[in-house]
């Protein structure tokens, strides 16, 4: 059955991505195009989320207190970078 949902996702993907091959000169509308904004969002969202909390680590209230701090500096500054070297450095600092 995993084979199935692996070969069915791979499929998605490669749909997804010729279709926007396909349509590479086309005028796309206002909607779609503030819609793509929230794509890196939504993929990296739940990769961090369960790196903070993967279980079987003694550093979950360190990494929970960098992925705070890295929230608070992303939500002020709106900056990804600057929210990474803020989490990166608590890491550092409190491990």
């Amino acid at each position: 059955m995993s084979w199935l949902t692996i070969g069915l996702i791979g499929a998605a993907t490669y749909a997804l991505r010729a279709s926007f091959m396909m349509f590479r000169g086309k005028e796309r509308s206002e909607n779609f195009k503030r819609a793509l904004r929230f794509v890196p969002v939504a993929v990296l969202s739940p990769l961090a989320v369960s790196s903070v909390t993967q279980s079987g680590s003694a550093a979950l209230e360190w990494r929970l207190v960098a992925a705070g701090l890295a929230a608070f500096v992303s939500w002020r500054t709106h900056n990804a970078a600057a929210a990474m070297v803020a989490g990166m450095l608590v890491i550092w600092f409190l491990s």
